[in-house]
């Protein structure tokens, strides 16, 4: 069964269990989901070992006792708000981060391990259904109680405070990725890094405070969370410092577009200190971009070194089974973001590239045929689901278009990053067809992701459209 078809499913026995039950119905399955977390929580967090032996798996302690201090804080914020549509919006980033880590992580090598790990897979993915179904409902709810109209200045505040939390989280990432990366050149690029983004929370704290606004701890504790616990997935898989490189790209890519967007919300707004702020940062992070850019072959040479020859064609076709699944993600999300995008003509993109992605996946497929592989089920299934949940996520905010359209253009940068890896291994084997596939497929998502900048200012007026109009 596909996961479209899961996931209506799920959402359709969510509406007719609280059609039926009244609702109070949501509030108990708020409160079963709290207590769910707890307890899951507690147990990582003192259990660590014996939860990866339940799971089939092979996890890094630190990485359970990490994922439970998330399940914690996501019970105990939704235990103590009324209105706890945040936490239950970050179970559902945990419960994506969950089948990552179960979709990359080495079976276990005993009796039994292949079964407890399909059955960890499924019992995380049901749970992720019902953690969807039920922030859609709070986030639904919480539009009709409080109305998300907004004015362009308000708007403004809200992005903000958005983008501190984003800088919030980059931090908890850069403080220990000098460490892990392997290379010293890149190594002293994420130090030089650390302290530009430390200033970047300093100035767009003072944007937000210059609007009377100050930042929202429940975001920035799920944010810095998130940053410490990718940088502990990081530190568990193989190939540590590729991963940190491209996850790295991708996120300053993000914030490139991010600040790309809040440029135009305060050009709206009239706030042309914010836009010089945004500008100035927006800057520090496309240089950084070009420095991950150049740090692409250090960091497959580092991520191999040591690796023996005869290992490196069976990493290929691990490198492969990834780039198809990152594929799979992302046409999922596009799938779930078409009818979203703010206006016809953004939509019209989405589906344009929908079709390029879709080929692309199609291109990948021949070469792992070619070698006599084909792609991963799992790592498939798992990213496929996650580019549901991402779009379903967006479906929920007040603000999709402009975050949206930031969201994948990150996307876009974490396949190019993925691919400039494949292309850098393929070449150290001389295998020149793969090779020249990956320069076909990174010019494409190149120009896909310029082309999305030029509707960057279409999606931030489409969402002060929407939002006016709420």
């Amino acid at each position: 069964m596909s996961t479209d078809s899961l996931t209506v499913r799920s959402q359709n026995q969510v509406q007719r269990y609280a059609a039926v039950r009244g609702p109070d119905a949501d509030e108990r399955a708020a409160a079963g989901i709290c207590w769910f977390s707890l307890a899951l929580g507690v147990a990582e967090l003192l259990a660590p070992r014996q939860v990866a032996q339940i799971s089939g798996v092979e996890l890094n302690p630190d990485l359970v006792r990490l994922l439970g201090a998330r399940e914690l804080a996501s019970g105990i914020g939704i235990l103590t708000n009324s209105r706890p549509t945040g936490w239950l919006w970050s179970r559902v980033a945990g419960d994506m981060m969950d089948l990552a880590v179960l979709a990359t992580a080495p079976l276990r090598h005993e009796r039994g391990a292949r079964g407890k790990f399909l059955a960890a897979t499924a019992a995380v993915a049901g749970v992720t259904f019902i953690d969807v179904g039920l922030s859609m409902r709070y986030a639904s709810k919480s539009r009709r109680i409080a109305p998300a109209r907004r004015t362009p200045r308000e708007q403004l505040s809200h992005f903000l405070s958005d983008m501190y939390s984003v800088e919030q989280q980059a931090i908890a990432q850069m403080v220990t990725a000098p460490e892990l990366v392997g290379d010293p050149t890149l190594a002293a690029d994420f130090r030089q890094h650390y302290f530009e983004t430390r200033e970047q929370a300093r100035l767009v704290r003072e944007r937000l405070e210059a609007h009377g606004r100050s930042a929202s701890a429940i975001k920035n504790a799920i944010m810095k969370l998130g940053g410490k616990g990718f940088l502990l997935f990081a530190r568990a898989m193989p190939e540590t410092p590729g991963r940190l490189v491209v996850h790295a790209y991708s996120y300053e890519a993000m914030e490139w577009a991010g600040y790309e967007m809040l440029i135009r919300f305060a050009e709206r707004a009239g706030d042309l200190n914010t836009v010089e702020t945004a500008r100035i940062i927006r800057d520090q992070e496309g240089i950084m971009m070009e420095r991950l850019e150049r740090g692409f072959d250090a960091a497959e040479e580092v991520s191999h070194a040591g690796l023996a020859k005869d290992k490196l064609p069976g990493h290929l076709l691990r490198h492969l089974a990834e780039v198809h699944a990152f594929e799979r993600q992302n046409i999922q999300l596009l799938k779930k973001s078409e009818r979203i995008a703010g206006n016809a003509q953004i939509m019209a993109l989405y589906g344009h590239q929908l079709e390029q992605l879709g080929r692309h996946k199609q291109l990948v497929e021949q070469r792992l045929a070619v070698l006599g592989s084909e792609p991963s089920k799992l790592e498939d299934a798992a990213l496929a689901l996650g580019g549901v949940n991402w779009g379903l996520f967006f479906q929920a905010q007040s603000d999709t278009p402009a975050k949206l359209a930031a969201f994948v253009y990150a996307v876009l940068h974490l396949q190019i990053g993925g691919y400039e890896l494949l292309k850098r291994t393929a070449g150290r084997i001389g295998d020149n067809a793969t090779l020249r596939l990956c320069e076909t497929i990174i010019v494409e998502k190149r120009e896909m992701a310029d082309a999305l900048t030029d509707y960057f200012t279409s999606a931030v007026d489409a969402t002060l459209t929407e939002l006016q109009a709420s």
